[in-house]
């Protein structure tokens, strides 16, 4: 009498990755009853007396080949459940950069025009800012005497700005004109 085998038991389809996968997890029982018996010393023909009684109780129970189909399923379930959520994960990433691109495309010029000067205005409400701090931090450095001296000083550049006079631009102008150019 030919000896049973668990593989077709187990293993009704070939193409079937599920029992494929339950034939690895019988495959790893076995391994682990090996693996045990070597540790505890166990000679190798009470190894192999007991691998086959493993293999026989395997044959002989139904139950124990619908446990490892049950295995296999919840490790497919399980490998299938990583999959989709990595391929919602990266579809929902892939939907946000798209979206973001189709909105950097339909901005209107106006819009970019006017961002580009808030932008600016931003960047030059920072730069008033980090002035005012500095000249806060380095007017507490002065004496009483020389503080007085600089409030006046700050409000005439200030309201020089305001008027439209830039002093290096006023003072090349003053040159210029002070130039005699001769024929």
């Amino acid at each position: 009498m030919k000896p049973e085998s668990v593989f077709k038991k187990i293993v009704t389809d070939p193409t079937n990755p599920f029992q494929v996968l339950a034939y690895a997890e019988y495959k790893m029982d076995k391994h682990e009853i090996a693996e045990r018996f070597s540790q505890s010393g166990q000679s190798e023909q009470q190894l192999q007396l007991e691998l086959k009684r493993f293999h026989d109780a395997v044959l002989d129970c139904p139950r124990l080949i619908k446990s490892y189909h049950f295995r296999a399923l919840n490790i497919g379930n399980g490998l299938l459940e990583g999959v989709k959520d990595n391929l919602i994960k990266t579809a929902n990433q892939d939907f946000i950069e798209r979206v973001l691109q189709l909105q950097k495309q339909q901005q209107s010029p106006a819009y970019r025009v006017i961002r580009f000067f808030l932008e600016g205005l931003k960047n030059l409400t920072a730069t008033n800012l980090a002035m005012i701090l500095f000249s806060g931090v380095y007017a507490l450095t002065l004496n009483k005497s020389e503080r007085q001296k600089l409030l006046p000083a700050v409000t005439q550049s200030v309201m020089g700005l305001i008027n439209g006079e830039v002093p290096v631009i006023d003072s090349y102008r003053h040159h210029t004109d002070s130039l005699q150019i001769v024929d």
